[in-house]
């Protein structure tokens, strides 16, 4: 049987396409985790279930696919910033398909005052191969709102996330 030239291209083209969609469900890509380390007014951690309350944006959805959960940090696995045995409590955010997190905003409240994080924060391990986990560290809480400068930082190992220290913080109101 002889195949047509024009029915060829057509065959070859879907031979392609195939090809190209099975490769793009075997992607893999790196875990994406942003985990905020939170501390009272005085500098020492706070665990996030004692915040009185968390809000962010976005919300988890499916263009924005990634939980949020409080997460004990292994002291080795800290960046240095665990003080102690029992490792560091954070807020993560951890990509579900494990490639992607997207944090613009995060409101805590605390003792009945509002601190407000503008961090613009955006990691697609899919995107930028590598490992990409943080730790971004808060400075101590107050009232007010400030701004990350997040500047697109390298991404941690697969043993140790990145630390963003507190310094990165600009505080942009103030409180009352």
């Amino acid at each position: 049987m002889r195949i047509s030239r024009p029915v060829a291209l057509l065959l070859a083209a879907l031979a392609c396409v195939c090809a190209s969609a099975g490769a793009a469900r075997a992607q893999h890509c790196w875990p994406a985790m942003v985990g905020l380390v939170v501390r009272d007014p005085a500098g020492a951690v706070v665990e996030p279930g004692r915040l009185d309350s968390i809000a962010y944006a976005p919300l988890p959805s499916r263009e924005a696919d990634f939980q949020v959960r409080p997460w004990q940090v292994a002291p080795a696995e800290s960046g240095g910033l665990a003080k102690g045995g029992d490792g560091l409590a954070t807020l993560m955010w951890a990509g579900r398909g494990e490639c992607r997190v997207d944090i613009d905003e995060v409101v805590l409240r605390y003792g009945g005052r509002e601190m407000r994080l503008r961090t613009a924060v955006r990691v697609n391990t899919l995107k930028s191969r590598g490992p990409g986990a943080y730790l971004i560290d808060l400075p101590p809480f107050q009232p007010g709102t400030f701004e990350l400068g997040w500047d697109d930082p390298p991404g941690g190992s697969d043993s140790e996330p990145a630390v963003i220290p507190a310094s990165r913080w600009r505080r942009v109101t103030g409180g009352g």
